[in-house]
C-alpha cells in the first residue's frame, strides 16, 4: 500500500471512494444528505478546489487500485471567542469496502495528521455523522475526543 498525493489521473477511484462515503452517508440520514449519484461529480471538483487552494487530498493505492482517500486543508473560524482561529480539518476520509478492516484509514489519517504537524498546528478536527458508530469509534480508538455536538429537531 501507498499513501500519497493525489493525481488528477485518480479522478474515477476518488469519486468510487467519494460514491462508498456519501451512500454511508445517506442510508444513515437520508432526510439530511442529497442522493450520492447526483452529487459525486460536484463533490470531486469541490474537494479539489479546496484543498489545491489550502491543503492536501491523499489516496491509499493497493496494487495500482485507489482503495482510499483523505481530503485535509487548513480552515479559519471567525468567532472571537474562539482560541484556535485557525485549524486543519479533515473533510472526508473513505475507504473502499473491500479494502477496510487492513489498516488504509489508520495510515491516511496519520498522514492527514502529519500534514498538520508540518504547517505549525497542534490540533486537527473532523466531523463524523453521530448515526455512524463505526466511524465513531474508529477515531476515539485513534484519540479523538468528542468537541462539539451538532443537533437537530424536525420541526
Amino acid at each position: 500500500m501507498i499513501i500519497r498525493e493525489y493525481k488528477s489521473e485518480d479522478r474515477e477511484g476518488i469519486e468510487e471512494c467519494i460514491l462508498v462515503l456519501q451512500n454511508l452517508e445517506y442510508r444513515l440520514e437520508p432526510h439530511y444528505w442529497a442522493k450520492p449519484e447526483l452529487v459525486v461529480k460536484k463533490y470531486f471538483d469541490y474537494l479539489v478546489k479546496k484543498t489545491d487552494e489550502n491543503g492536501k487530498m491523499y489516496v491509499a493505492e493497493v496494487d495500482g487500485t485507489i482503495a482510499g482517500l483523505a481530503a485535509v486543508r487548513i480552515e479559519q473560524k471567525t468567532s472571537p471567542c474562539v482560541k484556535n482561529k485557525k485549524f486543519v480539518y479533515v473533510s472526508d476520509l473513505a475507504v473502499l469496502e473491500k479494502f477496510q478492516t487492513q489498516g488504509i484509514g489508520d495510515q491516511l489519517l496519520k498522514k492527514s495528521e502529519e500534514y498538520a504537524r508540518t504547517q505549525g498546528f497542534d490540533y486537527i478536527y473532523l466531523d463524523v455523522t453521530a448515526t455512524n458508530i463505526s466511524a465513531v469509534k474508529f477515531y476515539y480508538a485513534r484519540d479523538y475526543n468528542s468537541h462539539e455536538i451538532s443537533m437537530e429537531k424536525k420541526l
